[in-house]
């Protein structure tokens, strides 16, 4: 039987090339991980805005949805924070949560939305009938990599219906209002995680 020798330089060789094929494997593990967060928070998002539009917080006898990400955290409810969902997703609101930075969860930043594209045109959530701030027909969240193709490649957003919808991020900024997913021209797909 004949033994093979190999020289150091190609033993390094060989174990570099290894844990050059294996942290590139790593970085598309944690990205598919970090997006399934931040549909993950999608979720819990919708839940706790279902939960707040169930109750007259601000008592104005108009049952609405919360304008942002901090409301859900920090808002109070009889003096007590309501804690519908916790810091760190209302800390990566994109605006800054508490007048402080954004810090990302999981990879992502999440920005509120503030209407919905329909025929074109864009179209507020609505003030409620007192004119205070409040989304009385529909809520929407927009989830986007902090830094694309390190922390994720997708976008994600979620309305009042509960159908989370992806697209590729390349190039795209944050915006305020929810496309209309159902227009296969908008690229947006129902999210396949």
């Amino acid at each position: 039987m004949k033994t093979l020798t190999y020289g150091a330089a190609t033993t390094a060789a060989a174990v570099t090339m290894c844990l050059v094929i294996s942290c590139a494997g790593m970085g598309a593990a944690r990205m598919n991980a970090n997006e399934t967060a931040a549909i993950a928070s999608l979720k819990v998002y919708l839940t706790a805005q279902s939960i707040f539009h169930r109750n007259d917080h601000d008592q104005d006898n108009v049952l609405e949805y919360a304008a942002d990400l901090d409301e859900l955290c920090y808002g109070k409810a009889g003096g007590a924070p309501l804690q519908l969902i916790d810091a760190q997703l209302a800390n990566a609101d994109d605006d800054g949560a508490q007048g402080a930075a954004p810090v990302a969860k999981y990879g992502y930043l999440f920005h509120d939305l503030k209407g919905y594209v329909k025929d074109g045109e864009n179209v507020d959530f609505g003030i409620n009938e007192t004119g205070s701030p409040g989304y009385v027909g529909d809520c929407g969240l927009l989830a986007y990599p902090a830094v694309y193709g390190k922390t994720g490649r997708k976008a994600f957003v979620i309305g009042a219906d509960g159908t989370v919808y992806e697209k590729d991020a390349a190039g795209m900024k944050p915006f305020d209002y929810l496309p209309d997913c159902q227009d296969p021209a908008s690229g947006w797909v129902i999210a396949g995680y």
